[in-house]
C-alpha cells in the first residue's frame, strides 16, 4: 500500500496519509482473492483445454488488467533517480534529455541502479562511460 498528501501542516498531511492507508487496508482486506466465478472460469478458458472433471490442471491466463497513461518530460540520469527515490518506486519510466530516448531506471537486489536504454534495429553496444564508477 502506497499514499502521499500535501497539507498546511506536516502533522496535518500524516492524518491524512494515514486515513488514505486505513481505507486501502480495508480495501485490500475486503477484496475477494483466488476465488474465480464459473462463469469467469470458462470465459478465460481457452478453446479445447480442459474441461471440469478433466485431470489436466488448467494454464494460467496473462492478460493485461491495467493501462496506466502519464505525461513524461525529458530529464538527466540524475533527475531521474532523484525522483524515483522521491516516489520510493522501485523503476522510473523517463526521457534521457541526452539521447532522447525513452529509458528505464530501476533498483537493483544489492541496492545500487540498472539503467535500460533501448536500441532499435541495431546491436548491442555497452555504454560509452559504463567504466565510471557511480
Amino acid at each position: 500500500m502506497r499514499s502521499h498528501a500535501a497539507g498546511p501542516t506536516y502533522q496535518a498531511s500524516l492524518d491524512i496519509v494515514i486515513d488514505r492507508l486505513e481505507r486501502q487496508a480495508v480495501d485490500a482486506r475486503e477484496k475477494p482473492r483466488g476465488k474465480v466465478r464459473p462463469d469467469e472460469a470458462r470465459a478465460r478458458r481457452p478453446a479445447g483445454s480442459p474441461t471440469e472433471g478433466s485431470d489436466e490442471p488448467e494454464p494460467a491466463v496473462s492478460r493485461i488488467v491495467k493501462t496506466k497513461r502519464f505525461a513524461i518530460e525529458p530529464m538527466f540520469e540524475e533527475d531521474a533517480l532523484a525522483r524515483m527515490e522521491e516516489l520510493g518506486h522501485h523503476f522510473f519510466i523517463f526521457v534521457n534529455a541526452e539521447s532522447e530516448k525513452v529509458c528505464v531506471l530501476y533498483k537493483r537486489c544489492a541496492g545500487d541502479y540498472g539503467l535500460i536504454e533501448p536500441m532499435i534495429g541495431g546491436e548491442y553496444m555497452p555504454r560509452r562511460d559504463a567504466h565510471r564508477a557511480g
